[in-house]
């Protein structure tokens, strides 16, 4: 079934007008859209696309959640926002502007031993992602843009690929993976098993929690050329053969170079 969100007021799609296995409230105030699956099981996914609104979106009880937010605000200091509330699993994909996404995973009438996936692709603008999941079961995969980007992840299983704008990441004690990018990106990875991958050509990696269990993945072409330097706070690396390339280890000593693996 497919419908239009409101601009104001509010009204309930009915089983009987949308031949849908359960009714959906939705509600339009102050610029937000809410849209909310009465029963969790009736109605068992929602396909969200904005591609010029602007306006901010709430979605609730709904297992699996699409949605495209193509174009944010552009002001500084303002975003285009998007809430998923109880849902089980989805894929988000961001565009140009300004945009803060929170996705609170829930039980629903899920099993509590369920399995949690969430794609988040960011685009270009100023970003934030907030993604709270369920007691370690909630995964998040997630591509960084060319923007600037704050993620955030409680207890959630998260891997990021960085890109070539300016990443910040705080993740959880369920582990995070940090593959770096050719822009910046400055990493608390939480006090889980935490990988992080570096390649040739990658730009300024900086990790602030760089613990035991962690590890850190360099490609082999920059191990002959690399060169460490205690810094204040830590450990720098330096590779001749890619210029623009450099990982702080805050910190960290000398020992943790034991916990590079070359592949």
């Amino acid at each position: 079934y497919r419908q239009g969100f409101l601009s104001s007021g509010s009204m309930v799609l009915t089983t009987a007008a949308t031949g849908l296995n359960g009714p959906v409230s939705e509600q339009a105030a102050n610029g937000v859209a809410t849209l909310t699956n009465k029963h969790w099981s009736a109605v068992h996914a929602v396909n969200m696309i904005d591609k010029t609104s602007h306006s901010s979106y709430v979605l609730n009880n709904f297992s699996v959640v699409c949605a495209t937010l193509s174009a944010g605000l552009t002001t500084p200091g303002k975003a285009q926002t998007l809430t998923i509330n109880t849902a089980q699993s989805g894929t988000v994909t961001l565009g140009s502007g300004n945009q803060n996404v929170v996705i609170n995973a829930g039980l629903g009438g899920a099993a509590s031993g369920s399995y949690y996936g969430f794609t988040i692709t960011e685009g270009s603008g100023t970003d934030s992602l907030k993604v709270n999941g369920i007691a370690g079961a909630t995964n998040a995969l997630v591509t960084a843009g060319a923007g600037t980007e704050a993620m955030t992840f409680i207890n959630t299983h998260a891997s990021i690929k960085a890109g070539s704008g300016n990443l910040t990441v705080h993740g959880s004690s369920y582990g995070t993976n940090v593959t770096a990018g050719t822009g910046a990106a400055d990493i608390w990875a939480g006090s889980g098993s935490n990988n992080f991958t570096f390649h040739t050509g990658d730009g300024l990696m900086t990790i602030e929690d760089f613990n035991t269990p962690d590890t850190l993945i360099l490609d082999t072409s920059l191990q002959a050329g690399m060169t460490t330097t205690t810094v204040s706070g830590g450990i720098e690396l330096l590779f001749s053969s890619s210029a623009n390339s450099e990982i702080l280890l805050k910190g960290s000593t000398a020992t943790a170079l034991s916990q590079i693996k070359w592949s």
